[in-house]
């Protein structure tokens, strides 16, 4: 009779090899945990979770003996990679429902037939002590009637205060068009012409930075002084990129800001102004020609509602062979064309309109509220808005073309989303240049392009 060999005595036991499907999901699920600080890639995790557990059902069979230990510690990573993973996805999630959408009072010009948005203006007058006077050309508004109708409305998650709303009719010589400069002096140009070639690249600028660039050149120039007349607008996407950024920074930056914009004196406007140029959203433009550089100019945001057509006065020494650089943070402005013209030097004729009718649409009479600069202002919330009109002058003598802008002074105040408090760390870090609002975008840009 013969009996079965057990173990020479002192031999080492021999264990069963580890499950290749326990160390694959430990492996998945280590890989989504120690890449979970990036959005997203915690999810990994979850796909080492869902193995380890494929693996742990199939461990009782007796046929092929397996260690799954590896499954275990799988699991624990697994569960950990995922919950950081949500976590992430509702905090960007909440970033764009939290962070509210603001940006400066609109305007609708009456055309005959209906009110179209025709202005957004005041843009970055952010809170009282940024208060500004904002003027720009009216492509819609004709007179009916012998009046002109307009109307302000807030759209936007925000509360606009105005303090004075006047129309400037222009009457100018035929052909010449009236458009104002980024400070509100209003030129009549003519003899614009487009360049001969105009390329966009994406590129570095003296400091490093990326920027998207738009060059443009032209052979020859006009006579005269001569004028950049550039159409173009900050896009939605810059603000909601400002809107969200604020936000990581908490509510309690907002009533930081009022107190700073209500110390009354002009401090707050510098402050604002450095800080609009620490987030990148001017567009700087530069412009050369045969014989010399121009000084750089920077154009300070304008609101994403409608295109703007704005003068860029140069200097009336600029010779032949003119060309230009217009310099942005990319996705932050857009640019429909750039002309070369010339001012012409004879006087606008311009008469400056008070309304003379202004109701909300609650029925209240906000005429002398918006006739004067006093410090008097219609408060408009989100949604509400005012009808006003404006008498039109006699028509323009023969020879004569009319041009018709809008004047308004004001400022809105911006509510700031994100978690109560103020985030310290990212508001010393924003000051020292370590986190940026183009930075920023660029994240942005990368999670929805996923």
């Amino acid at each position: 009779m013969s009996y079965p060999q057990g173990p020479t005595q002192g031999a080492p036991q021999q264990l069963p090899p580890h499950s290749t499907l326990a160390i694959a999901a430990f492996i998945v699920a280590m890989v989504g945990f120690v890449g979970g600080i990036v959005p997203y890639v915690g999810f990994l995790g979850t796909i080492g979770l869902v193995m380890a557990i494929v693996d742990k059902v199939r461990q009782k069979d007796p046929a092929a003996p397996k260690r799954h230990i590896f499954s275990t510690i799988a699991i624990v990573f697994g569960v950990l990679a995922t919950i950081g993973a949500i976590m992430w996805a509702v905090f960007i999630s909440w970033l764009n429902t939290a962070s509210s959408r603001g940006s400066c009072p609109h305007l609708y010009s009456f055309d005959g037939q209906r009110y179209q948005l025709d202005a957004d203006l005041a843009s970055a007058a952010l809170y009282r002590g940024a208060e500004r006077e904002d003027t720009d050309r009216l492509e819609s508004l004709r007179a009916v009637d012998g009046q002109y109708r307009v109307r302000l409305q807030n759209d936007l998650q925000e509360i606009d205060h105005i303090d004075r709303l006047s129309l400037l009719v222009t009457d100018a010589p035929t052909g010449a068009e009236v458009l104002p400069s980024a400070d509100g002096t209003l030129y009549a140009t003519t003899q614009r012409t487009t360049p001969i070639e105009s390329t966009r690249t994406l590129t570095t600028d003296a400091h490093g930075a990326r920027v998207e660039r738009l060059a443009v050149r032209w052979n020859t120039r006009p006579q005269g002084r001569l004028a950049l007349v550039v159409r173009g607008r900050n896009t939605q996407f810059a603000e909601d990129a400002l809107v969200r950024y604020l936000a990581t920074m908490g509510r309690g930056l907002e009533p930081l800001l009022r107190m700073r914009s209500d110390e009354g004196c002009a401090c707050y406007r510098q402050y604002l102004d450095e800080e609009i140029q620490r987030l990148g959203l001017p567009l700087a433009v530069d412009v050369r020609s045969s014989h010399r550089a121009a000084p750089r100019v920077s154009v300070s945001p304008i609101g994403p509602a409608v295109l703007r057509s704005f003068v860029i006065p140069l200097d009336e020494r600029t010779g032949n062979g003119v060309s230009a650089t217009l310099d942005a943070q990319p996705r932050f402005w857009e640019i429909a064309s750039v002309e070369l013209a010339t001012i012409d030097p004879t006087t606008v004729e311009t008469h400056e309109l008070s309304p003379s009718a202004a109701v909300t649409q609650d029925g209240r009479d906000v005429r002398a509220t918006l006739s004067n600069s006093d410090g008097v202002r219609l408060s408009l919330t989100p949604g509400q808005s005012a009808d006003i009109r404006f008498d039109a002058p006699s028509p323009p003598a023969a020879g004569r073309d009319r041009t018709v802008l809008v004047r308004l002074r004001g400022y809105y105040d911006l509510p700031i989303g994100g978690t109560p408090g103020v985030n310290a760390f990212r508001l010393v870090a924003h000051r020292l240049g370590w986190i940026s609002l183009p930075a920023f975008a660029r994240t942005i840009e990368r999670n929805s392009s996923r």
